[in-house]
Order: structure tokens, then C-alpha cells, then sequence
């Protein structure tokens, strides 16, 4: 399984259409369909706002009124073969004043997608969401076990508490220090 490493966006214009296609890691579908509200009233103006969307095993999409099969679906289709999952496509289409004609559309939908998408895919691996607290004496050990990693939340108390996804040899390093582990969970980290 893939995902992407980064929100981005991309536009093109085609045939004098402006095509802006929006890449988006989502984690539920209330997130995905509060997003494409968020960017259906950002881009009140657009012609078109199509969107498609694979979290876990649940996937949707829309045309937004592009004739039937000519956006949503073809972008569905690109995410499944890319094997992308918790991603939101979305294209927002200003219309120019050509028609594409159906053909036209959907290489216009998936190329759009596509060019937002290349070069910003990464692997889903094995990997653990943990939470563990130590003394202020180890943050220096701690931290060079994780090498600049992202740390979700970081809590300065009476002890330094973090919350992280990390692989099985952070983990394994971090085992080696006196820190305790509050709570371990197993889950899809990117690569």
C-alpha cells in the first residue's frame, strides 16, 4: 500500500481550461467529505470541483456534473492503480471556452491528478504509533535515537512525554534506554 508524502498542489491548463488538481492524505471519511466542502465553497466559481477518495477499504467519487464516467471514476481508477490509500484526489476545473468532449475529459481529469500525484508517493510499512515518557536527563539520548523524526506531540511535565510512528529498530533503540512506555499500537507508518 502507497500514500502520499505531502498535501500538494498542481496546476495545469489544457485546451485554455484551467485544471488545478489537489492531493490531500485523509484518515476518515468525515475528514475527506469536510475537505471537499471546505474546497466546493473555496471554489464557488470553478465549473467543476470532481474529487475521488480510498480510505482503507471504503472509496468514493464524483463528476460534479462533467458527463457520467468522464472525472471521478477515472480518478478513482488512478488512485487504485497507484494503490493509494487514506487520499483525496481532488480537480477543480475552470472551463476555458473549448470542449473536450468526453475522451478529452477524462485524460484531462487523470493527467491533472496524475501530475499531482508523481514523485509524491511513498510506501506504507509495518510500523508502531507509541507514546512514552522519560526523564529530562535522556532527551538528549532519546533524541538522537530518533534523528530528526517527526514527533506528533511532545508534552514538557514533570517528565518529557512524546508521541510518535516509528519502526521496529527505533523502537528496538528506544528499548535499550530507561524510558517507559505509556502505550503501543501497532499501524501503517510511511516509509
Amino acid at each position: 500500500m502507497n500514500t502520499i508524502i505531502k498535501n500538494l498542489e498542481k496546476t495545469t491548463i489544457i485546451k485554455k481550461s484551467k485544471f488545478i488538481g489537489i492531493a490531500i492524505e485523509v484518515s476518515s471519511k468525515e475528514e475527506a467529505e469536510e475537505i471537499i466542502s471546505s474546497y466546493k465553497e473555496q471554489y464557488k466559481d470553478a465549473t467543476h470541483v470532481c474529487y475521488a477518495y480510498i480510505i482503507g477499504p471504503y472509496e468514493k467519487a464524483s463528476d460534479d456534473g462533467e458527463p457520467k464516467g468522464t472525472a471521478g471514476l477515472p480518478m478513482l481508477d488512478l488512485l487504485k492503480k497507484k494503490e493509494l490509500t487514506n487520499v483525496l484526489g481532488i480537480v477543480v476545473r475552470y472551463f476555458g471556452g473549448i470542449k473536450l468532449g468526453a475522451s478529452g475529459l477524462l485524460h484531462a481529469y487523470v493527467d491533472s491528478l496524475n501530475e499531482t500525484l508523481c514523485d509524491n508517493i511513498t510506501t506504507l510499512v509495518d510500523g508502531y504509533l507509541l507514546k512514552m515518557e522519560f526523564p529530562y536527563s535522556l532527551e538528549k539520548d532519546v533524541n538522537r535515537v530518533l534523528n530528526g523524526m517527526d514527533i506528533a506531540d511532545k508534552s514538557f511535565e514533570e517528565n518529557i512525554i512524546y508521541t510518535l510512528n516509528c519502526d521496529e529498530e527505533v523502537l528496538n533503540s528506544l528499548k535499550n534506554l530507561p524510558i517507559k512506555i505509556i502505550s503501543i499500537e501497532k499501524v501503517l507508518i510511511k516509509k
